[in-house]
Order: C-alpha cells, then sequence, then structure tokens
C-alpha cells in the first residue's frame, strides 16, 4: 500500500492527515490477515478521509507521478521500470478510483456509531 500513500501524500511510509489513512491510520485490530493486522476506523475518520479524497484529482496525481520516483523508492510492486507510464501509473489511479469509490459508499451507508468494538477473532 505503499504506493497509494506515495501518489496521495508523496512519501513512501509517512504521511500527515487523512490522506495517509493507508498505512498510518485507524487502530489496529487483532487479526492478522497475512498481510499484518487490518486497520479499522470509526466514521467520524471515514468521512473525513472521504471528504479528503473527494479533493484529489486522479488527473493531477497521473500527471505528477514519477515512475522513476516509484523505482527508486523500491515501491511494490516494481512495475515503473518495465511499463510505459500509461500502464504502470494508469494501474494505480485506477486502483485508487475503486479506493476512494469504496470509502465513498462506506461514508454513505455507515450507521453504527462512532466507536471501535474489540475484534479478538474474526469467523
Amino acid at each position: 500500500m505503499a504506493r497509494d500513500t506515495f501518489l496521495l501524500t508523496s512519501s513512501d511510509w509517512e504521511g500527515d492527515g487523512p490522506l495517509a489513512f493507508v498505512l498510518l491510520g485507524g487502530r489496529e485490530i487483532n487479526y492478522d490477515m497475512g498481510y499484518g493486522n487490518p486497520h479499522g476506523f470509526v466514521s467520524s475518520e471515514v468521512k473525513e478521509i472521504a471528504r479528503a479524497l473527494d479533493g484529489v484529482s486522479i488527473d493531477e496525481l497521473y500527471q505528477k507521478a514519477d515512475p522513476a520516483k516509484l523505482k527508486q523508492l523500491d515501491i511494490y510492486p516494481q512495475i515503473w521500470q518495465h511499463q510505459p507510464k500509461e500502464q504502470c501509473i494508469g494501474y494505480l489511479t485506477e486502483y485508487l478510483k475503486g479506493l476512494r469509490e469504496f470509502v465513498q459508499n462506506d461514508r454513505v451507508h455507515k450507521s453504527r456509531p462512532d466507536r471501535v468494538p474489540e475484534l479478538n477473532s474474526c469467523p
């Protein structure tokens, strides 16, 4: 997910604010899904992330994206030097469109109170 954080924050593993949510936000849920523990967000955080993503121009992200910088930072999936920008950065911007849609849908359908339940195990 560093690739998404990089496009949104211009940093590979850091960032501030709601656009750094992919790697740094939410509360860790005690359940390893193979890529580490997932993070959960309360409804107010989802709304803040959705508002921040509303202000993101996918076209501007595409224009400023630099495949050479992604390669230099060894950002997964290491396709940056093998694919034209249209394909490798297009892959990311399409993924971000889906991520934005997911967050927007969650913001609209979130009906739980602003709390994080204790999740010690998942089915």
